[in-house]
């Protein structure tokens, strides 16, 4: 009998760290529920800004041309009242900025120590994510980068390391992820005059649903060091600019998306193990049976900005890209003419 193989396009429980602006990277997984189910993604978190939440569906297998090669996007659940709380009542209505996509207007403002959790009314149906507090997080105390070239099964590229101090209590847990920017030049077309053009430019670059988990386990109340955290490539000599932020996160989001990896990496090997329905935090208020995915966090962030200079190597990027012609900016995605803030 043929598996009604289902994906899942969960955005990211990072919004590529632009809290206000906030870019969706899909993780794709594979589960096997009859219906399409509803995907609620988002977070709180103790930095200020503005808070997304997005609703989406499953898609099912089939409808792809390939199961190695997943549709593009899920579709967005629009209309829906999604309502923020703290422990102390306090609320804030999101609004919905464009199909599924629904963001608070900066009211509140996540605080350390203090729980919160969403309410989404869709139709007659009412659902909740249960509430989460926001843990302390560390400071990371330093951050830096050294190239290193290809040995066994580690790329070759610009390692990423950190260090931090472990907060004293048990069972902390950790998530990892960056963004950054990267320089690109381009070069004026033959024959044509552009006063409006601009040959250099920087495009935004991110982790992705590349994330590193960690916890305390062994290391609880230890001080960090030279924890690696990214691999930037060597595809450019051009500086890149790095923002790392370090997610504190409990228990229960740890094992969450420790699951989201796990299956994201299944080879599709006969040692895979099966897809699971992952359910997350939020459930149906009036009907427990029903499946909803998805997961609405409470994280304490920790963010630190380095530039890296990948021009002292000695050597010549390990790729080479030719200049590409006409105006830097439409030719990579969300590339600005102005430098960004910290480079």
């Amino acid at each position: 009998m043929k598996k009604n193989f289902m994906v899942i396009m969960l955005a990211s429980i990072i919004t590529c760290f632009i809290l206000v602006t906030g870019c969706i990277d899909p993780y794709v997984l594979r589960t096997e529920p009859e219906n399409q189910q509803l995907v609620i993604d988002g977070y709180i978190s103790n930095q200020p800004g503005v808070y997304v939440v997005s609703l989406t569906r499953t898609v099912a297998y089939e409808k792809s041309p390939s199961w190695r090669n997943p549709p593009a996007e899920s579709p967005k659940v629009s209309g829906a009242l999604v309502t923020l709380f703290d422990e102390n009542g306090n609320k804030e209505v999101f609004y919905e900025e464009k199909p599924g996509r629904y963001l608070t207007r900066g009211i509140m403002q996540g605080q350390t120590g203090k729980r919160y959790f969403i309410e989404i009314q869709l139709g007659e149906r009412r659902y909740r994510s249960l509430p989460e507090m926001i843990k302390p997080v560390p400071r990371i105390d330093s951050m830096y980068s050294g190239f290193q070239e290809a040995v066994g099964n580690n790329p070759e590229g610009f390692y990423v390391y950190v260090d931090f101090k472990d907060d004293e209590a048990k069972g902390d847990a950790y998530l990892w992820r960056w963004n950054g920017f990267q320089s690109y030049e381009t070069r004026p077309e033959p024959g044509v005059i552009c006063g409006s053009c601009k040959y250099n430019c920087y495009a935004p670059v991110s982790s992705g649903n590349k994330s590193f988990l960690f916890n305390d386990l062994y290391t609880n109340g230890n001080f960090l060091k030279r924890k690696q955290v990214a691999i930037i490539p060597f595809y450019s000599s051009s500086p890149f600019l790095f923002q790392g932020s370090l997610f504190s996160i409990n228990e229960a989001a740890f094992k969450f998306w420790k699951l989201v990896y796990d299956q994201s990496q299944n080879s599709g090997s006969i040692f895979d193990k099966p897809p699971a329905q992952i359910r997350g935090n939020i459930f149906n208020v009036n009907d427990a049976n029903e499946l909803v995915l998805g997961y609405f966090g409470a994280y304490g962030i920790s963010n630190k900005k380095i530039k890296v200079f990948r021009s002292n190597t000695g050597r010549l990027p390990t790729s080479f890209f030719p200049k590409a012609f006409g105006d830097c900016r439409p030719v990579y995605p969300g590339a600005v003419a102005d430098f960004p803030e910290g480079w």
